[in-house]
């Protein structure tokens, strides 16, 4: 009975080598493909929040030029400072003044643009137009942002307009006092807003949702954050590629072992039997 209990156990583990060395494989191989693929995204999300934060550098400092500017608004001498306010920046597309939500003058002239509504007002006194209506059709390439009479016009797809190494990767930039539910102030692709409550305190986050492998960073400069989501399929192709390498050699180690601890659980009467048969010509 003994034996045959120890026969038992011996095939138990055996079994259990066999099948947890090229489970432990595979989930080695998730963590090593969401790791690689996380600083992946991570890397697309710092690049578009450091865009993100020299246009938002450049739109504020030309407007506290411009509040600091001693002469009369929409005269030729504040025009030509305008006009080398916008030469100089690589991010501004124009710099105007602002009366009833329309730029009344601006760098580019003094044909007046209206700015429409704004979507959000900051705690920091900054008025954000998400769509200037400046195009008869489709969306609007522009968004301007406003203060204490000053506004600077952006162009929206120059924070974002960075290549990927993820096809299908989704890009945004959020404001962190917009409502939940609206829309995100600089977008590319598909995006959630709800994804910024994944932040909490830190400075950056990774996680799957909704079919996406999400990366947020928080900008340490601005009220904002800026996201990268790649699809879900590249993390599931990635680490069936690294299984394919480490989950084969990971069964070979779990065969090899079960192969050790099965070898010494033959029938011990079988070994006794042997030795008596070799031990006889001595014995005669």
């Amino acid at each position: 009975m003994r034996n045959r209990t120890i026969t038992w156990i011996s095939v138990f583990l055996a079994l259990a080598a066999v099948t947890l060395f090229p489970w432990l494989a595979w989930q080695e191989a998730q963590r090593l493909a969401f790791d690689a693929a996380a600083e992946m995204t991570l890397a697309h999300a710092r690049a578009v929040l450091h865009r993100a934060e020299q246009t938002a550098g450049q739109a504020n400092a030309a407007m506290l030029q411009l509040a600091r500017l001693q002469v009369t608004p929409c005269s030729p001498e504040s025009l030509a400072f305008m006009r080398r306010l916008d030469l100089r920046s690589s991010y501004v597309q124009a710099v105007g003044f602002v009366q009833d939500d329309t730029i009344v003058c601006s760098s580019m002239g003094s044909v007046p643009v209206p700015l429409g509504r704004p979507t959000l007002r900051t705690s920091r006194g900054i008025a954000i137009y998400s769509h200037v209506p400046v195009a008869a059709e489709g969306a609007s390439p522009l968004i301007a942002l406003e203060r204490g009479g000053f506004a600077a016009l952006l162009h929206r797809d120059l924070p974002l307009d960075l290549s990927v190494s993820i096809p299908g990767t989704a890009l945004a930039v959020m404001h962190l006092e917009a409502a939940s539910d609206a829309p995100p102030e600089l977008m590319k692709g598909a995006v959630s807003r709800t994804w910024l409550a994944q932040l909490g305190g830190r400075p950056q986050a990774s996680f799957v949702e909704g079919g996406r492998l999400v990366a947020v960073v928080r900008s340490s400069r601005f009220l904002m954050a800026a996201v990268a989501a790649a699809p879900s399929a590249y993390l599931e192709d990635r680490a069936r590629s690294i299984a394919w390498r480490i989950v084969p050699a990971a069964a070979l180690a779990g065969l090899a072992m079960a192969a050790g601890g099965l070898a010494p659980a033959g029938p011990p009467r079988a070994h006794r039997a042997r030795l008596r048969h070799a031990l006889r010509p001595e014995q005669r």
